[in-house]
């Protein structure tokens, strides 16, 4: 999903971006009060010490800025070059999503998306995500949290703005947020072809310089909004794209002067005495500095090939919507005490319930295995690559609120977020949320059963079953497959003396749910649905109560996605809904489908999409 273009420069290498640039470059106006304040409110939930550290890091980020642009390394070892022709290498012109499809793809995005909460402090970062489904959109999204609904029970319903990865004022865990996403798009996009300058209404691009694959573009007014840049040879073909950095025109000189006024901070900030003394200082600093140009951006580009001219794709005709949609999180954190990493310090920690700082682990080499334990790396010599390094437990006590070290194991392997895999002597156990083994050690493997929260996968020789995270036996070891959860329910196949043979479904405390003696074959679910076969090899649809939904009538079945799927009936293949009615007809004597989750059917010489919809018509 395309994000709002920020003015500074896009880098291939890591770097601390400075705060105040990234806030101007979401701004407006780019040197406007608002911003400013913005900027020094972050220092309200600071102490003294904290409020000086984080001034270092903002002259720190205009230093790698300095460095880069001096060093020239945006694009590490590439520079200018003529190309023989046969060398070039191209690419197909670009297509745009039609708007109707950007609907309905954030239709679906917001029906599905989650996030995953990374436990900061002072301010936790969220993640914005889906599973399995592709966005290819086009156009700007925005976020907004209406209201914040926290494990213990508290809600904040002061609206907040963050991205699809960004910080929100919080150190708690978060259950929900009511979520609004705003989003615009172009209906249309209009091309314009030059050679070394192109006008238009309310923008101008110019050549500022070319030299064999490399291109340097000035753009100014509406021209900043452009959507795409391609380059041409001089046969107008389209070169591959290699490397790209765009950005403020000036940025380079516009680093250095904000560089020093930072640098003058840092040294007289032991002269502060009081967190509002420092603000003041920095307001009044940043009073004098130089607005930001915001009128020109660069664009410098690399290509497979020799420029001669370029077409840029200028969006035309914008539309704007919102979808008011909930974001849960999908693993939170719920034991007392929460691993964190305080980035005022730069260092782990440890946070409670209320988001407060409980204490710091005092060890660099400290890593988290999951929530409750945790591990330590050492070694003698630190240079040794070949030296294996000495591993150290810790189970996290959170009731005492202390790290115990479990001497008598050197490794642990996640199973759950509370619960471990402990070998010994090539045997595995399980170790609870307790710090204890609950199971003796008799497990060739132990794994998580996705899809649920309690039950887990154990393995001895060939065979498998089920246990809880207390260790109690929820299904013996005597079964061929058990597969994970998808949709409460989770498959059981036996071995047998000719192969697997279907025993049941299991609901999600591992009883049975669907009996399955009556098929010869049955799938997971997907969307409510399993397909199953009977012995007559005739293929239909169940629930996850195992009543019949669709009558096994039909040759042949794979599972649904996106309310349809593909069956074969009396020889020959079509598309169905939930309710078994063919929205294409049975009349292809064969099919080929590509994709997983947006999948693409091909059936008599047309293409049809997930939903689908005719996508390609066939041509006699």
């Amino acid at each position: 999903m395309k994000m709002k273009r920020a003015f500074t420069t896009i880098i291939r290498k890591t770097i601390i971006l400075p705060t105040i640039l990234l806030l101007t470059a979401c701004s407006v106006e780019s040197n406007s009060q608002e911003v400013v304040d913005e900027f020094i409110s972050q220092f309200d939930e600071m102490n003294l010490d904290e409020a000086k550290e984080f001034l270092k890091k903002e002259y720190e980020g205009y230093q790698q800025l300095e460095a880069l642009f001096n060093g020239g390394s945006f694009f590490g070892d590439e520079t200018p070059k003529e190309y023989a022709k046969e060398d070039e290498s191209y690419s197909e012109f670009p297509t745009f999503a039609k708007p109707e499809d950007i609907e309905k793809e954030y239709k679906e995005f917001s029906a599905n998306a989650y996030i995953i909460q990374e436990y900061k402090y002072p301010k936790t970062t969220i993640r914005v995500r889906v599973d399995e489904i592709e966005i290819e959109v086009s156009g700007n999204t925005d976020y907004q949290a209406n209201k914040i609904f926290f494990h213990d029970g508290s809600v904040d319903d002061k609206i907040q703005k963050f991205d699809s990865w960004g910080d929100l004022n919080t150190t708690k865990v978060i259950d929900s947020i009511q979520t609004t996403i705003s989003y615009s798009y172009a209906e249309d996009y209009k091309q314009y072809e030059f050679t070394d300058e192109v006008n238009f209404n309310g923008g101008s691009i110019k050549v500022a310089k070319k030299q064999g694959n490399m291109a340097e573009l000035i753009f100014t007014g509406k021209a900043k909004d452009y959507e795409k840049i391609i380059a041409l040879n001089d046969e107008g073909k389209v070169l591959e794209f290699s490397s790209s950095s765009s950005g403020t025109k000036g940025a380079k000189e516009m680093s250095k002067v904000y560089a020093k006024a930072f640098k003058k901070l840092v040294n007289e900030a032991n002269n502060f005495k009081t967190v509002d003394k420092l603000k003041k200082a920095v307001r009044k600093a940043y009073s004098k500095l130089p607005s930001i140009n915001d009128n020109e951006k660069s664009y410098t580009g690399f290509f497979k090939g020799n420029v001669s001219s370029f077409i840029v794709y200028m969006p035309t005709n914008t539309i704007s919507k919102q979808i008011d949609f909930t974001l849960v999180n999908k693993n939170p954190n719920i034991q007392k005490l929460i691993y964190a990493f305080d980035t005022n310090k730069e260092e782990n920690c440890f946070l409670n319930q209320a988001g407060e700082l409980v204490m710091y682990p005092n060890n660099e080499n400290f890593y988290p295995e999951n929530d409750l334990y945790y591990y330590t790396e050492t070694k003698n010599d630190e240079d040794d690559e070949d030296e294996d390094p000495v591993r150290e437990i810790y189970f996290l006590d959170t009731d005492k609120e202390q790290l115990v070290k479990i001497p008598e194991i050197q490794s642990v392997r996640t199973v759950t977020n509370t619960c471990v895999s402990v070998e010994k002597d090539g045997k595995k156990a399980l170790w609870n949320a307790e710090g204890k083994a609950v199971t003796p050690y008799i497990y060739d493997w132990i794994e998580r059963v996705e899809g649920s929260e309690d039950i887990i996968h154990v393995f001895i020789d060939n065979e498998c079953g089920l246990i809880n995270t207390k260790g109690e036996t929820v299904l013996p070891v005597i079964y061929n497959q058990i597969s994970d959860y998808t949709n409460g329910r989770a498959l059981v196949n036996i071995s047998v003396e000719r192969g697997e043979k279907l025993v049941m479904f299991i609901d999600e405390a591992g009883k049975q749910a669907i009996p399955l003696t009556q098929y010869l074959k049955a799938t997971e679910f997907s969307e409510g649905l399993a397909v199953v076969t009977d012995k007559n090899r005739k293929y239909g649809f169940i629930d996850v109560n195992g009543k019949i939904v669709l009558p096994l009538i039909y040759d042949d079945a794979i599972p649904f996605s996106h309310g349809i799927t593909l069956v074969e009936y009396n020889g020959k293949y079509g598309l169905i809904n939930r309710e078994g009615t063919f929205i294409v007809p049975a009349t292809s004597y064969g099919y080929s489908m590509t994709g997983m989750y947006k999948r693409k059917y091909h059936l008599d010489r047309n293409v049809y999409n997930e939903y689908g919809e005719i996508i390609e018509e066939k041509e006699y």
